[in-house]
């Protein structure tokens, strides 16, 4: 996402470059006047894209659904509230390692300010069988 609207933005800028610049001011005055020009509009696209990333990060919008069934000596240590969560599927997978799953839960929100996420770990060894819901993409 944040690439290609930077590559749009470097394309549009370069031709704006080239075309303008290159043949009006052809001295090397004029090219760093261009790049002062530039760099504005650089920092100002690089900064929206990264805000839009970071919010689509932070709202999970591509986590998938996760949930776990765990060895009987260890679900008898987990809290109600995570076992609650984890049979009706409201928890999102935010990465793994080769031994853990890091996982959060984030109730929904109408305001404009996203809600705290709480955030789980999981260690392997105690999971009989993880489900993670992948999204269906057309061929």
């Amino acid at each position: 996402m944040f690439t290609s609207r930077l590559g749009f933005v470097v394309l549009v800028l370069g031709v704006i470059y080239i075309v303008t610049f290159g043949r009006i001011i052809p001295n090397s005055t004029g090219t760093v006047l261009v790049y002062f020009l530039l760099l504005p509009a650089f920092f100002y696209s690089a900064r929206n894209a990264a805000k839009g990333d970071a919010q689509s990060l932070r709202e999970g919008s591509d986590a998938k659904p996760i949930s776990f069934v765990f060895k009987p000596e260890e679900a008898k240590h987990l809290s109600s509230v995570f076992k609650d969560l984890n049979e009706k599927g409201q928890l999102w997978l935010l990465t793994q390692t080769a031994d853990q799953y890091y996982v959060f839960y984030q109730p929904q929100s109408e305001e404009k300010e996203l809600p705290y996420a709480t955030m789980y770990e999981i260690s392997r060894s105690d999971i009989s069988l993880v489900q993670v819901e992948l999204q269906n993409i057309p061929k």
